[in-house]
């Protein structure tokens, strides 16, 4: 061989292609642009256990989330986009921490804390909280809202869907290589003191 090559010229089209995003979690087999950031662990994750749900079980009883198995995460389009899940949080064990993250170097999350006394969410950067609520309801919406011109990220939650509060500071982005290639939306699950609870995440839009 000489090392020429013919390829047939594809076919142009005017469709617009979009990058998958949402996901109701309806299918057996995780979307493609979901990512782990560590090894995962098949067997503390199901979208069979409960129908149209990711039933994410804490996988490892760590004192940090950048040590915490089976974080999720997909890359956040640009230039300007925003992300919202709906979580179910009535089966976290005290100790455990759950929630949404923007997921670079620095990282930022809205983190649901089950502590003895009740539900708490916090928002913090690097683990460092940097507001709290207390929270009665199981069901919970957590939403980032990023601006990819300014990498800033604004944070709200909500109860119901409908009316969303802003919560905590806003938070700028940046890019190290030490973590990934860009930043990241991701869904997390991680115990402090013993493992074998879990959430249910209905759907990520």
């Amino acid at each position: 061989m000489d090392g020429d090559m013919t390829m047939q010229k594809p076919i142009h089209s005017s469709e617009i292609i979009n990058f998958p995003t949402t996901d109701e979690f309806s299918s057996p087999e995780l979307a493609l642009q979901w990512q782990f950031n560590h090894n995962p662990d098949k067997s503390k994750y199901s979208l069979s256990e409960k129908n149209g749900y990711l039933r994410l079980y804490t996988a490892t009883v760590t004192d940090s989330l950048l040590k915490a198995r089976n974080t999720i995460c997909q890359r956040i389009i640009g230039p300007h986009s925003e992300a919202t899940l709906k979580m179910d949080v009535s089966k976290m064990k005290a100790g455990d921490k759950a929630g949404l993250i923007i997921f670079q170097n620095p990282f930022a999350t809205l983190t649901v804390n089950k502590t003895k006394k009740g539900n708490e969410l916090q928002m913090t950067v690097n683990e460092e909280v940097k507001s709290s609520v207390k929270i009665k309801e199981s069901i919970i919406y957590l939403r980032a809202n990023v601006n990819g011109m300014s990498n800033n990220v604004n944070f709200s939650y909500s109860l119901d869907n409908k009316t969303f509060y802003p919560f905590g500071e806003e938070f700028k982005m940046q890019c190290s290589l030490s973590i990934f290639g860009g930043n990241r939306y991701g869904m997390f699950n991680y115990a402090t003191e013993n493992s074998g609870g879990y959430i249910d995440i209905d759907w990520f839009r």
